[in-house]
């Protein structure tokens, strides 16, 4: 099937060339990395660089990066984990209280269904506002004594809303509350700066990012304690058993390195300003379309994929209009992303009403 016309992106990304190369390699260091004879070492050299190689792009130590299996695995360890941790299981602990935001992913809010039936937590659903998203001081509105984790995502994997974590992250640190963050739609994506932002856990998988399926890792920042979810040898350090997936982890670290440049190379400076830039986000999409498939924007949209009427169907319209007017390149995903609310639809890559200043929609 041609991809010229895929446009889902949330959904998952092609794997890059980075990615497939790394993979075919790893193939055939097939040893296990647990192993004590020399074979063993190279994959155990596998996992240490695309460790690494993770650790760069998120800003992260990488002894604070652990591999799993993808995104659901790492959101379940984080909240399960931390819970376990702290004694919030079992007769004798008194029931925690959990915040969820109400448009968390599947492997988060089935998780708080979860601790709702079989352990007795109290949680807490926070609806967004109009723009989708969750405020730090609605956050603080839902807290309780017996508040032990809050688990906002970054991106909305649906819209594209980018919620403010380090506020939410400085609030919840004064008062040595656990922060998640599912940073599955966000990775490779935009810049991510695990130090800037401040939560304590999140989730990434290595498809969001051209990576490899089955593969992913969470964040942990140096001092946090996770129970194990899955028991068994001493892998990752001891938090969690199995045997690592060489192959698909050196092809995810691959992908990081490579997702990595294109994000500099394509980022107008707003990281330095402490600004989230949405425009650069649709520049790192296009980019991806241009430089890693080699394929080119068809003249009409074939698929919307996570627009609605809420975030500016209308406007995305009188872009895609606009823009083909004036003949320039027109971009769907800077178009429907809620994140551009400036006003103005179209981002300065793509629209040179927006570039010379001029509103656009």
């Amino acid at each position: 099937m041609p991809l010229h016309g895929y446009f889902d992106y949330n959904a998952t990304t092609p794997v890059c060339d980075e990615a497939v190369q790394a993979l075919r390699l790893a193939e055939t260091e097939f040893a296990n990395p647990s192993g004590k004879y020399a074979l063993a070492k190279k994959a155990k050299e596998a996992l240490a660089l695309a460790r690494e190689q993770v650790a760069r792009m998120v800003n992260s130590g990488s002894d604070e990066i652990a591999f799993t299996s993808g995104g659901t695995e790492a959101n379940n360890w984080a909240i399960k984990g931390v819970l376990a941790a702290q004694g919030a299981f079992g007769r004798r602990a008194e029931p925690a209280h959990v915040i969820v935001s109400a448009i968390e992913h599947a492997s988060v809010l089935e998780v708080a269904s979860y601790l709702e039936r079989i352990f007795d937590c109290e949680v807490t659903r926070l609806k967004p506002d109009a723009e989708g998203k969750v405020s730090a001081s609605t956050v603080a509105a839902a807290l309780k004594s017996n508040t032990r984790l809050v688990s906002v995502m970054l991106v909305n994997n649906e819209v594209g809303t980018l919620q403010p974590v380090r506020q939410i992250a400085a609030l919840l640190r004064e008062r040595g509350i656990h922060f998640h963050v599912d940073g599955v739609q966000a990775v490779g994506k935009i810049h991510v700066d695990v130090r800037e932002l401040g939560m304590d856990t999140m989730s990434f998988a290595a498809h969001k990012f051209y990576g490899p399926k089955g593969v992913g890792g969470l964040f942990v920042r140096r001092g946090v304690r996770l129970e194990p979810l899955l028991h068994g040898g001493g892998q990752e350090g001891g938090t969690r058993g199995g045997t690592e997936a060489v192959a698909s982890i050196a092809a995810m670290g691959a992908a990081a390195e490579a997702t990595q440049r294109m994000l500099r190379k394509w980022c107008c400076g707003c990281r330095d300003s402490g600004r989230s830039c949405a425009g650069c986000w649709s520049s790192a999409f296009r980019a991806s379309r241009s430089t890693v498939l080699r394929i080119r924007m068809p003249r009409r949209p074939t698929h919307l994929a996570s627009a609605s009427p809420a975030f500016g169907l209308r406007r995305w319209r009188r872009c895609w209009t606009r823009c083909t007017a004036s003949r320039s390149r027109w971009d769907p995903l800077a178009a429907t992303t809620n994140s551009l609310r400036c006003r103005m639809s179209c981002s300065p890559w793509v629209c040179p009403r927006r570039r010379s200043g001029a509103r656009c929609g």
